[in-house]
This record gives structure tokens, sequence and C-alpha cells, in this order.
């Protein structure tokens, strides 16, 4: 019994040496008592065991996106003639989104967007270099809208009906694009 009293004398006479740490707090915010100042270490790092494989991250994976127009030719490098006029719907455009399979497509809804492509072509039905600017003719261009009249316009559908397109190049004109413009 001698030896508790003495035990707990020593430890009694110990605590008024211990400095008061500041609480930290528990899990839930609320502080906890730590009387003694027990330091307690951060969260264990526990290594897999022999055999055990960590499971990997995935790596990211990108977000598809909508097809993408076919990009315009590169400039012909034949300087021959022109002999022929090709001229064709590259793509169609509806609600921001290319409609997949529309080259060379026939028709389009109210509010589309039409991309034409007018090429000159040489004797070798090659594309070549024209001398000229292209002239484009519509047969009624109340139905649309035209934007960049260049080798390669934009149709902004305005109204449905039929639409004849013929391009013109170097005194040589295409023969006739029929498309017809339908409500959506």
């Amino acid at each position: 019994m001698k030896r508790l009293a003495a035990a707990s004398l020593l430890i009694l006479a110990a605590l008024p040496a211990c400095q008061t740490q500041p609480e930290p707090a528990s899990e839930g915010g609320a502080p906890f008592s730590n009387p003694l100042g027990l330091v307690t270490p951060g969260p264990l790092q526990i290594a897999p065991g022999p055999g055990a494989m960590p499971t990997p991250t995935p790596a990211p994976q990108p977000t598809p996106s909508a097809p993408q127009p076919t990009p315009e030719p590169a400039p012909p490098s034949s300087s021959k003639p022109v002999v022929k006029v090709g001229l064709k719907v590259m793509f169609v455009v509806c609600d921001g989104q290319s409609v997949p399979g529309s080259e060379n497509a026939t028709s389009a809804g109210v509010g589309c967007k039409v991309h034409l492509d007018m090429t000159p072509k040489d004797s070798n039905n090659k594309p070549t270099e024209a001398r000229g600017e292209p002239i484009w003719h519509y047969s009624d261009r109340s139905l649309v809208t035209v934007k960049e009249d260049t080798f390669t316009p934009v149709l902004v559908v305005k109204a449905a009906g039929r639409l004849g397109i013929v391009g013109e190049i170097d005194g040589v004109k295409s023969t006739e694009l029929r498309l017809t413009f339908h409500p959506r």
C-alpha cells in the first residue's frame, strides 16, 4: 500500500509541471480532453501485403465531340484551263451539330446550314487553278441567306421549297445542283 501511495504522490507532484496543451478537436468538431498532452500519430499508411496489387486509377477519357466537317481541300497543283466545274454539298449543320452522312445531301431543314463546294477541274478531271472568281446562280434566293460567297459558300435555309444552284468559273458552268428544303 505504501508503494501505491508513493506512486500516486509522484504522479500528483509531476502534474503541476506539465504544460497545458491546446485541446485538439475530435472528428465531430467538439474538443476532447487530453490532460496529459498525449500526442497521437497522423493517419497510418498501410502498404499492400505480398501478392496484393493496388487498384490503378483509370485515366480520364476525352469527351466525345460532334463530328467535324471535312476540311477544305488543298489548293490544286494544276494550272491547266478549267473545262469542268464540280459542285456538291460538303455537309449540313443543324442545331449547331454536323449531320452525319450529309455529304452530297439533296435536302435540309429550315434553319440548317448547307456548306457547298465548287471545284474547277482540268481536262484530266483533276482540280485546277481558276483564273477568275466563282459566280453562283440560285433559282430562288429568297429561300436562303448566303454567307461567304466564294468557292465554299454557306447557305442558311430560311424557308421550305426547292432550290437549283449552278456554279460558274472561267466561263464554264456546273450541272445544276437541286436541293429541297423542308420544315423541321
